[in-house]
């Protein structure tokens, strides 16, 4: 399983949607992976990344003790 990080800061919010949206597809079609996407304390930044992986069913959670990063996976079948 990969397993690395994607570092949001410095990049405008469209721009990081669509960022954060072609890697977790590209990952998803290579199998399973475990990434952790740095937001930084944007509610705005984290509330978009979280839409994108609702729309493409990617399971993320945000952890109590640092709310500016996701943790998503991919389990492929």
């Amino acid at each position: 399983m990969i397993s690395e990080t994607i570092d949001l800061h410095g990049m405008r919010r469209e721009e990081a949607f669509l960022y954060v949206e072609d890697e977790l597809l590209r990952r998803s079609n290579l199998g399973s992976f475990a990434i952790t996407i740095i937001t930084g304390n944007s509610k705005a930044m984290r509330d978009g990344v979280i839409k994108v992986c609702d729309k493409h069913g990617f399971d993320y959670v945000v952890p109590s003790y640092n709310m500016g990063q996701l943790s998503v996976t991919y389990l492929s079948i």
